[in-house]
């Protein structure tokens, strides 16, 4: 009789000991890093589209959001650029700030190798842009200067599809952006982006 009630509080407790090795490995795991991106850039509107270039670099945090499951809540801030030469003697140039608030589903393959698809929300505030033509700057938040039609407004909202690969704190990812709300009358940002990032 012993041994039985010996043996099966031994069973509970190695029960309960991986079940809460599981719990700490996948659900209690925050992780954070730099990211540095390149960007593919659409400016666009129902008239022509602009192909652009740009770059990001910023610090994201994965936060879980349940003890339960491996959801968690992305975010962090990092600063963005776009742009490139419109014609032989004409150019743009914006710089912003971004903040993503993005919620995903995190696959762990093996300790250290995860893969998380997700999906939310990237906030932009322009912060500076110009447009240089014909040896002369225009502001493109200044109305007077660029015209209704071109001026630029400083806060946007954009819907985020992606997925990124860790490995021993290596990331790799990619992802798409959508404005959702126009950076000038009749034109939205969309963007492709290629990430590389390392965790600490």
């Amino acid at each position: 009789m012993l041994y039985i009630l010996t043996l099966a509080l031994a069973m509970t407790g190695m029960t309960f000991a991986q079940e809460r090795t599981h719990r700490d490995f996948i659900e209690y795991r925050t992780t954070g890093g730099m990211r540095a991106s390149y960007n593919s850039v659409n400016l666009g509107n129902t008239d022509e589209a602009l192909n652009l270039h740009g770059a990001s670099f910023g610090y994201h945090i994965r936060i879980p959001l349940s003890l339960y499951s491996p959801v968690y809540l992305e975010t962090g801030g990092g600063a963005n650029y776009m742009g490139g030469n419109l014609t032989d003697d004409s150019r743009m140039d914006v710089w912003s700030i971004y903040a993503p608030v993005h919620i995903g589903y995190c696959y762990t393959l093996e300790r250290g190798v995860d893969i998380f698809p997700y999906a939310g929300l990237n906030l932009r505030c322009n912060l500076a842009g110009h447009l240089k033509s014909d040896g002369r700057k225009y502001d493109f938040f200044d109305r007077d200067e660029v015209g209704p039609e071109s001026v630029m407004k400083r806060y946007q909202a954009a819907y985020t599809i992606g997925i990124s690969f860790t490995f021993n704190g290596f990331v790799l990812g990619t992802s798409f952006m959508q404005d959702l709300t126009d950076i000038a009358s009749g034109t939205k940002v969309s963007m492709a982006q290629l990430t590389l990032g390392f965790n600490f």
